[in-house]
């Protein structure tokens, strides 16, 4: 073969090369990542934090717990941000009806996975799948008196950098086409959790990107 035959068919091959390599980058690039104090996380960090007044809406009910606390682990593959859900957990919950009364409400089948991505339109949100959480109604004039209301799914929670929060509410489900439902109709999640690293990062801000 000549000199010019393989020197095209060795710039081919650097063109197919460099294409693939922006390729890569572009893909890698495609989730954020945890960041603390603007660095990307090494290894794993444990990050808990609470809601105050969370709420879940089944249409004509609405369930609110003065608090709900979470802990969960981080890590970051390849750039992107994961996470592994470990507990969940409510505090002195009611309802909007007069009637109707919490008389327990639990996560159940943790530990559930997590995960950063960017949202539809733009934005860095956290999901969590595989959600469960049940809660049992109480009260003699409750249509739901003594039901176990299922809630199963997938959540999209909006992530604030400036405030280290995320956010759970009707437009971060639809940036993240995650749904949540029960008793064979949607459930809609209002809730603004903290984030605070409880092991090596304790004290250092926690960020996306």
């Amino acid at each position: 073969m000549s000199p010019r035959p393989i020197r095209s068919l060795l710039a081919g091959v650097l063109a197919i090369l460099a294409l693939l390599g922006v390729l890569g980058t572009a893909s890698a690039s495609a989730s954020p990542a945890w960041l603390f104090e603007g660095s990307e996380l090494e290894g794993t960090e444990t990050v808990a934090g609470d809601a105050v007044l969370g709420s879940f809406t089944i249409p004509g009910l609405t369930t609110t717990c003065k608090k709900t606390h979470y802990e969960m682990t981080v890590s970051d593959s390849l750039g992107k941000g994961q996470a592994t859900v470990k507990s969940l957990s409510f505090t002195t919950c009611s309802t909007s009806s007069s009637a109707c009364t919490v008389k327990a409400m639990e996560a159940e089948q943790l530990p559930w996975a997590g995960k950063l991505l960017i949202g539809k339109g733009g934005g860095d949100y956290f999901v969590v799948e595989g959600v469960r959480i049940s809660i049992l109604y109480g009260g003699a004039l409750c249509a739901l008196n003594g039901t176990w209301a299922t809630i199963k799914g997938s959540a999209g929670a909006l992530y604030d950098n400036p405030t280290e929060t995320f956010t759970f509410s009707p437009a971060s489900f639809t940036a993240t086409a995650t749904k949540l439902s029960a008793l064979g109709g949607p459930i809609e999640w209002n809730a603004g959790f903290t984030t605070e690293a409880t092991e090596f990062h304790a004290g250092e801000a926690l960020t996306v990107g």
